[in-house]
């Protein structure tokens, strides 16, 4: 079926707040994925910190689209939050194709995480053709959205809510009335936060921009793991589809042990116990 949306003449105030809602689903949504892969491994070693610091990003990223929901009059729900699991695409549709699944490290897995951070230059036509093919796709919405109401993003920010905004005192982004600063400017950067740290700063780079030290991608962590190569960016060469690999040949990444554990089916195991003798056991 279809993803169906709303058209962009009509996508207001109101809209922002809802996409900036599924926004704090969709980074939530990841967050399991990444567990689940990084308590396969045995010990902490290299694979497991890059996970982990992908995992405390995406973390970061919910909490900014969280306090933007609070900046704009609204009351982020993360009670509500229920991600499910197996299934195929992110929140609102984003990445369509992308399976989603909790389940130990594997090339597998890493592919999946690499097709889930990927930028929209490294899609194939087939991946392309959906609504929000990327999660950049789906943030650029939101940036289209709060620049065709712009005003409206102002005054919202200038009134308050009743919502609190959380991690001030941690490092993350708050967004409080200021004349001195420009509401719009400041969602422009916390968007810029997200997406450049999640695929890179744009066509022919999986590298965030010099405000972020050039640091890799989420795409190009995983791709250090899924190739067992450290990341490694040929002079003046622009990375795409058919030459990702030889940016990816830098000092080698052993495989890690990884635990043999079970992917996670979308009925939580419950046809699985209904057959085993020790269920009662198992479910205490």
């Amino acid at each position: 079926m279809a993803q169906r949306t709303t058209p962009v003449e009509l996508r207001d105030l109101n809209w922002i707040r809802g996409a900036l809602q599924t926004a704090v689903a969709l980074e939530h949504s990841t967050m399991p994925l990444y567990c689940a892969a990084m308590y396969s491994l045995e010990v902490q070693n290299y694979p497991y910190y890059i996970i982990r610091s992908v995992l405390m990003e995406e973390i970061v990223h919910m909490a900014i689209a969280a306090n933007m929901v609070a900046a704009l009059g609204g009351s982020p729900d993360i009670k509500g939050l229920a991600p499910a699991y197996a299934t195929r695409g992110l929140p609102r549709g984003v990445a369509p194709d992308l399976p989603v699944i909790l389940a130990r490290l594997s090339p597998r897995s890493l592919e999946n995480f690499m097709r889930l951070e990927a930028p929209g230059f490294m899609l194939n036509s087939r991946q392309r053709a959906g609504v929000y093919p990327t999660i950049g796709a789906f943030y650029d919405a939101i940036r289209e959205a709060i620049d065709a109401n712009k005003d409206a993003v102002r005054r919202a920010v200038r009134a308050g809510g009743p919502a609190n905004q959380v991690g001030g005192n941690l490092g993350y982004l708050t967004f409080e009335a200021d004349d001195t600063v420009d509401p719009v400017e400041q969602f422009h950067a916390a968007l810029d936060v997200i997406t450049e740290q999640g695929e890179g700063q744009g066509t022919g780079s999986v590298e965030a921009g010099e405000e972020f030290q050039r640091e890799g991608s989420h795409n190009a962590r995983f791709a250090e793991l899924r190739y067992g190569r450290r990341y490694l960016a040929p002079p003046q060469a622009a990375i795409s589809r058919e030459n990702e690999p030889d940016f990816f040949l830098g000092e080698t990444i052993a495989w890690p042990v990884v635990i043999n554990t079970l992917a996670v089916p979308s009925d939580g195991y419950a046809a699985l116990l209904e057959r085993d003798p020790s269920a009662p056991r198992v479910r205490k």
